[in-house]
């Protein structure tokens, strides 16, 4: 016995049946970070690049990667950092561990992003505990 499976495809704006022929009528785009699919008839699609077409004139063009039929930016470089800071921020990190209140200090691996923030906010500079106040009430 012989199977037929029809697909129809239905415009996910008007809710009309898509007849523009062959192909997946499926757009993708991107907003914020965030994917998103819709499926767009002939107007529909044409509408919706005039409604961009502004902005994309406006824009610069990122690399992307296809990862099966997805699309995604390209991965994030970590910012290099020099050894000798590397060493100076470690360093600051096992002087200030307890005063400024920071995780514990380790020697190897990556540097925590909030050790990092904290020797940018003090200059590198040490940072002393507070002073109690002897006569506060």
């Amino acid at each position: 016995m012989a199977q037929k499976q029809i697909v129809e495809w239905i415009d996910d704006l008007t809710g009309s049946k898509i007849t523009d022929g062959p192909g997946s009528p499926t757009v993708p785009f991107s907003v914020d970070g965030a994917a998103y699919e819709i499926d767009l008839g002939k107007d529909s699609r044409q509408a919706l690049q005039e409604a961009l077409a502004p902005f994309i004139r406006a824009a610069r063009k990122v690399p992307s990667r296809v990862t099966g039929s997805r699309i995604q930016a390209p991965p994030r470089q970590p910012a290099k950092i020099d050894p000798t800071q590397k060493r100076d921020i470690r360093n600051w990190w096992a002087e200030n561990q307890k005063t400024a209140n920071l995780p514990k200090h380790n020697t190897k691996g990556r540097i925590p992003e909030v050790v990092m923030s904290a020797y940018q906010e003090h200059g590198g500079k040490r940072v002393h505990p507070p002073v109690p106040m002897p006569f506060a009430s």
